[in-house]
């Protein structure tokens, strides 16, 4: 009766244990990801939009008649990082200023003085994101001038960060960290030049897609974490993206 007394008692013992283990693990794994949360909260872009300019006399001229310079923001501790956003930002500035400078003076703006307020307008689009590897800023520009209208395309400015390494990688780095293949890339290509041709009446072809041997290609992610080609297409002189399925 005695052996049978210890038993329950041991056996209410342990099962007292069990569950006090059970509460802590809850809790601290709750604690666990609740830090993992707030971290990913704080690793988080934000864009400023404070500087703009209203480029019409009156409203309409435009779909939009303002103009937006962001500021593109991360709260993540990486100097490389801040010193990539802060030439970004810095490049920005500069063609917002450039824009404020513009006149309508010239011969050729005469026409638009009553339409413009400006000569130069720039146009900004950006891709931003970040994961537990990497972080991808994509910048693509343009610029106009409203009273010739001729459009420049600039070059499409694209930063792939190892966050481990906690440094700049390039096309074929990042390949081989994510085990993608130069026949995937071929495939991907291949495919959109298809859709160009057919829906722009083009010959583009994948070969015109190397110069002098080398292909110039670079990998962003979308905001939504898809993965895309940015290549040069010879024959029209600028980039195209393609869409890399993984």
């Amino acid at each position: 009766m005695k052996k049978k007394k210890t038993l329950l008692i041991t056996f209410c013992f342990m099962t007292i244990l069990l569950l006090i283990g059970l509460v802590l693990y809850f809790i601290l794994g709750n604690k666990k990801e609740t830090k993992e949360v707030e971290k990913k909260f704080i690793q988080s872009f934000s864009v400023k939009e404070d500087k703009r300019v209203n480029m019409c006399v009156n409203p309409g001229c435009f779909l939009k008649d303002e103009t937006i310079y962001p500021h593109i923001e991360l709260d993540y501790k990486s100097n490389l990082v801040q010193l990539i956003l802060n030439k970004i930002n810095k490049e920005t500035d500069k063609y917002y200023e450039e824009v404020l400078a513009s006149s309508m003076d010239s011969i050729e703006c005469q026409t638009y003085k009553e339409i413009y307020k400006y000569s130069i307008n720039y146009g900004m689009d950006y891709d931003l994101y970040h994961d537990e590897d990497f972080i991808s800023i994509k910048i693509s520009r343009s610029k106009k001038n409203l009273c010739t209208e001729e459009l420049q395309i600039l070059n499409p400015e694209v930063h792939i960060i190892d966050k481990l390494e906690d440094k700049e990688i390039s096309p074929e780095e990042f390949m081989k960290k994510k085990n993608i293949d130069y026949e995937e890339v071929k495939l991907a290509i291949e495919k959109n030049i298809n859709k160009i041709n057919q829906s722009m009446n083009t010959n583009y072809t994948y070969e015109n897609t190397y110069q002098n041997g080398k292909q110039d290609i670079k990998f962003y992610y979308s905001y939504s974490g898809e993965l895309y080609i940015l290549y040069f297409q010879n024959e029209a002189q600028n980039y195209y993206v393609a869409y890399l399925e993984q």
